[in-house]
């Protein structure tokens, strides 16, 4: 079922080549002194994890923006107008909220031009997002802390006004 190999001449080892005996070489004196290379492999790995804490987060830095990007999302069939009140003159809870300059909601679909979405949202009557503009970032952090910690209060609190 395998072919003939012998029958195949290639003109001799493939791998008689300068390349291939440095290489060789290379593994030869790696092989012999392989203590030495795991002990060198262990310390750059400790080097690297020592001085991992030494480089800066660049790939998500810290926002210095003052502004929060909130999604709202109600069971099918709801509508967010008629449960949050968006759009009421009142304002709703942000406009109470003496640390929030201003805000923006974007009722039934995501935002158009705010930001590029990698997800965009379909349209859907039960999606909103709110674009909160604070004061300062120590004001965006209490706003942060706040929603997080009674989102459901200040909804259902919102929704009854």
């Amino acid at each position: 079922m395998l072919p003939d190999f012998k029958q195949h001449d290639h003109g001799g080892d493939p791998y008689d080549t300068p390349f291939y005996r440095r290489l060789r070489g290379w593994l030869d004196f790696a092989i012999e002194r392989r203590w030495w290379v795991i002990g060198i492999t262990v310390a750059a790995l400790g080097a690297a994890l020592v001085g991992i804490r030494f480089v800066p987060q660049q790939f998500f830095p810290n926002s210095s923006r003052p502004e929060l990007v909130v999604e709202l999302r109600l069971k099918e069939r709801l509508f967010v107008r008629r449960h949050h009140g968006a759009g009421q003159d009142d304002g709703g809870c942000a406009a109470k909220d003496e640390d929030v300059k201003f805000y923006t909601a974007y009722t039934g679909a995501g935002s158009r031009a705010f930001y590029l979405a990698l997800n965009p949202e379909l349209p859907n009557p039960g999606y909103a997002v709110f674009v909160v503009m604070t004061k300062d970032t120590a004001a965006r952090e209490r706003v942060r802390s706040r929603l997080m910690a009674s989102v459901n209060d200040q909804f259902r609190t919102c929704g009854s006004a």
